[in-house]
């Protein structure tokens, strides 16, 4: 299963797995389980990083080599990876190569589907390149962050404990240590999986430790968080570096008491493949979607089914009234599907599109079809004059991805790829969402106009109990109106808020992370819609390969690999990271050792170049980006405050900075003293 991004509104449908796993290189359905798992949550405001820390041995009288992979949510950013065995702890670095999955390929030049249906729709792999010896414990280390699904109030973190057919005992110890931090009032706060209780509770801060000994690894660790709900309203937190623009989320979201009439009536059409290749589980659960749509219409709307193979069929001309009669005439006209023939997407969604609709109607196209047929898109696009979302979802793995794709994106929708067993669960889950849409058609302006590179690059629309999460910069800090037009039920609607965008370095620092991940899932959208290979393709790979060094996430193109044992000596570094003296120079620290601060000095002696200063420990982790731009020659100095990205204090010890420039690298050595 595989999932493109299209919106950053509607993503919580997926089903989260299970913990990390170790597969055993060139031995078939050979693996280990961890026999502990500790885990560090830390939510700020929705946004959560989670650190898991987990042990693993081996049992076997030899070594062995091993492939690491952990089920990591498709809304989920891997930020750190490292190991310890024998003793010494070693960092992965990020390069600009895809994951390494020769370790899934069993002897014989098998795929290991078993392992690669277990880790989900985006898992991070870890190729080890030194064995494991025999009776040897390794330790690794998992960071990420993720923005957590949110509906009518309610906030929910989910880690994936679940081992599924993997687990073959309990773990031999679990703990889980969650803070939270909230600037709405939070007002509940529950462990539904666990019945963990929460250590200390107020209305800005939480805490919940859980700890067992022999712990089933059957089920995930689920906690679930209330705030308190108000009027339709912006909430915006935001972040500004040293000398550089700042980042900023904002949320936006309705009143959950809104009134039916203030909801936008909806044109729902459900448009059904029912060629031969979908018999069997995959016509039945798309059945059972389509009858859970239609039976879950609101009294105003108006609906249709279209079934198609090499021809198309209506159940009704046109859509009409989800009344009682009506209902039961369409639950009657999909519980008689049968799946046989050819397939014509072009033709099921022309159709669909022909049909009779109006400007001020939520007007939705739910499209489902596990075929690889090809079709015009600039027809499609002419054909949709009624501003219809289509939102595509595509069954089993033949299915031509790229092309529903850019179904999706050239119709402001999303699409998704399910397993056989998925169709009815997930888009019974995906209908809940839309089911109330509040506001269509939003555009949102800032006065001051301070923003720019805004995502998503297509603004979704907003539905009841749903928020509209929007990433971007902003170029000074200070006070600003935002506006938030859009179309309601009937009639245009306007609402202005005061917000203010920090000049706080320290505030909020997982930002940029969050910020570069939605920008890399706009681009992967733009690479959906133009040649593979192409001119153009290629400028946006290099752009997200680009992001994710910089901000040290994962991408599809890049992936955490063992850079090796570390150098023995900051002058073997040094002469590795070498730059011409005439090109620029960079000076020692000061002060060094140093306490909280410290300035670091360099002088470019050549015309205007692209600079960047970065802050590593001593395993070779990124802990900061000082300077990230175009500077003319001179003189140049940037602070460091001691904290990494995301505003942690970092502990004493030996630091390196490098300064790069132009592809020509100079490297010093710092000492903090806390």
């Amino acid at each position: 299963m595989k999932k493109i991004l299209l919106t950053i509104l509607l993503l919580a449908t997926l089903p989260a797995f299970a913990d990390g796993l170790m597969k055993i290189k060139g031995q078939a359905s050979s693996y280990l389980q961890p026999q502990q798992v500790m885990v560090t949550a830390d939510i700020n405001n929705q946004v959560a990083t989670t650190v898991t820390q987990q042990t693993f041995v081996n049992p076997w009288q030899q070594h062995v080599w091993l492939q690491y992979g952990f089920p990591t949510d498709i809304n989920a950013s891997v930020t750190q990876f490292r190991w310890k065995v024998g003793g010494v702890w070693r960092t992965a670095q990020i390069t600009g190569a895809p994951q390494d999955s020769s370790g899934i390929i069993d002897p014989g030049g098998d795929v290991d589907h078993f392992f690669l249906d277990y880790l989900g729709d985006a898992p991070f792999l870890f190729a080890f390149t030194d064995s494991l010896p025999a009776d040897s414990t390794l330790i690794v280390e998992l960071t990420y962050i993720e923005l957590l699904d949110y509906r009518n109030g309610q906030v929910v973190y989910d880690y994936p404990l679940d081992l599924k057919a993997f687990a073959q005992r309990p773990l031999e110890s679990f703990a889980l240590d969650l803070h939270l931090r909230s600037e709405r009032n939070l007002v509940g706060l529950s462990n539904p999986s666990h019945s963990a209780v929460a250590s200390s509770f107020s209305d800005s801060v939480a805490t919940l430790f859980f700890s067992q000994e022999n712990l089933p690894a059957n089920r995930n660790f689920v906690v679930n968080y209330q705030v308190s709900q108000t009027d339709l309203g912006v909430f915006l937190l935001s972040h500004k570096p040293q000398n550089a623009e700042g980042f900023f989320i904002m949320l936006a979201e309705p009143d959950p008491n809104t009134s039916q009439e203030e909801i936008i009536d909806k044109v729902f059409t459900f448009i059904i493949d029912v060629s031969g290749s979908m018999s069997g589980q995959k016509i039945e659960q798309a059945k059972a979607a389509a009858l859970f749509t239609v039976d879950h219409l609101n009294a105003s709307d108006r609906f249709n089914v279209i079934k198609f193979n090499s021809t198309v069929t209506r159940f009704r001309s046109n859509p009409v009234l989800a009344t009682d009669t009506e209902i039961t005439a369409a639950r009657n006209f999909i519980t008689q599907i049968q799946a046989t023939g050819g397939t014509d997407l072009q033709a099921a969604l022309l159709s669909g599109l022909g049909q009779d609709m109006s400007d001020t109607t939520a007007n939705i196209i739910i499209f489902i079809t596990d075929g690889i047929a090809s079709l015009d898109q600039q027809a499609v696009i002419n054909a949709n004059t009624h501003n219809v979302r289509i939102f595509v979802f595509g069954i089993g793995s033949d299915v031509n991805q790229a092309l529903l794709t850019q179904v999706a994106a050239n119709n402001n929708g999303i699409a998704e790829f399910l397993g056989n067993d998925e169709v009815n669960s997930r888009i019974s889950a995906f209908y809940s969402k839309i089911r109330n849409p509040l506001l269509q058609n939003i555009r949102i302006d800032f006065t001051p106009a301070v923003t720019s590179e805004v995502y998503p690059l297509q603004l979704p629309d907003i539905y009841v109990g749903e928020q509209l999460v929007v990433l971007g910069r902003y170029a000074q800090p200070g006070p600003a109106q935002v506006t938030l037009l859009g179309a309601g039920a009937g009639t245009p609607v306007r609402y202005d808020y005061s917000v203010n965008f920090t000049a706080d370095s320290l505030a909020n620092r997982f930002l940029p992370r969050m910020w570069a991940k939605y920008k890399i899932d706009a681009l992967l959208v733009l690479m959906a819609g133009v040649p593979h290979g192409s001119n153009q393709w290629e400028e946006w790979k290099k752009e997200v390969i680009r992001l994710s060094l910089l901000y040290g996430i994962l991408t599809p193109f890049t992936s955490f690999t063992d850079p090796g044992p570390p150098p023995t000596s900051v002058e073997e570094s040094s002469q590795e990271a070498a730059a011409p003296p005439e090109t620029f120079v960079l000076l020692q620290n000061y002060p060094n050792p140093f306490n909280p601060e410290t300035r670091i000095t360099y002088v470019l002696n050549e015309g205007l170049a692209h600079v960047t200063l970065k802050i590593y420990d001593l395993n070779g982790k990124l802990v900061r980006v000082l300077v990230d731009g175009d500077q003319p020659a001179g003189m140049h100095s940037a602070v460091w405050d001691g904290l990494d990205e995301f505003g942690t204090v970092m502990a004493s010890g030996v630091y390196f900075y490098v300064l790069e420039i132009e592809g020509m690298k100079q490297m010093k050595r710092m000492v903090l003293l806390r």
